[in-house]
C-alpha cells in the first residue's frame, strides 16, 4: 500500500490496476512508461513485474523491477537518426554521381555551340550570352555536386594507443 502511497494518484491507479492484472492472471507485465518527477523532468521508466508463486504454484505476491531507462531511449533515438543521417549521405553520393553525367553532355553541347557561335560573326549576341548563362550555371551545379560528394566521404578515424603515464608525466 505505501508504494501506491508515494505515486500521484492517476499513476498509482494505474500501478494498482497492472499490479492486479499480474496477480489475477499469473502472468508477467513488460512495459515503459512516462513519469513526470517531483524535479521536473519527464523520465521513461521500463516496469517489469513477475508473479511470485507458493510452493503449490498460487501467486502470492508480485515481484517488481523498475528501471530508467530515459538515457538508453535517447541514445537509440541519435543513432537511428545518425543512421538516416548516413543513408542520406549514401543518397546523395549517388545522385551526385547521377548529376553529374548529363552535366558534362550540357556543357559540351553548350560549349561546342558557343565555339560554333564565335566563327559566325553575324551571330546574334543574345545567343552567346543564353549559352554563356548555362555554362555558368552548369559549372555551378558541377560545384555543389562537387561539395555533396566531399560531404559523403567516409572520413578514415585514426586511433593510437593511450599510455596513462604521458598524461600524468
Amino acid at each position: 500500500q505505501i508504494a501506491y502511497d508515494l505515486r500521484r494518484p492517476e499513476d498509482a491507479e494505474n500501478i494498482r490496476n497492472r499490479d492486479r492484472l499480474v496477480f489475477e492472471t499469473g502472468h508477467e507485465s513488460i512495459e515503459e512508461v512516462e513519469r513526470d518527477f517531483p524535479d521536473g523532468n519527464r523520465r521513461v521508466i521500463m516496469s517489469h513485474k513477475c508473479p511470485v508463486r507458493s510452493a503449490t504454484g498460487e501467486v502470492v505476491g508480485i515481484a517488481s523491477l523498475l528501471l530508467d531507462v530515459t538515457e538508453r531511449n535517447q541514445t537509440e533515438a541519435q543513432l537511428i537518426q545518425k543512421d538516416k543521417l548516413a543513408t542520406l549521405g549514401t543518397l546523395a553520393a549517388g545522385t551526385a554521381h547521377e548529376l553529374s553525367q548529363p552535366l558534362n553532355a550540357i556543357q559540351l553541347i553548350a560549349d561546342s555551340a558557343l565555339l560554333d557561335l564565335d566563327k559566325d560573326a553575324d551571330t546574334v549576341s543574345v545567343e552567346t550570352t543564353d549559352l554563356d548563362e548555362i555554362v555558368r550555371q552548369v559549372q555551378r551545379m558541377v560545384e555543389i555536386i562537387d561539395h555533396m560528394r566531399i560531404l559523403s566521404r567516409q572520413e578514415t578515424v585514426s586511433s593510437e594507443p593511450f599510455i596513462p603515464a604521458h598524461v600524468i608525466a
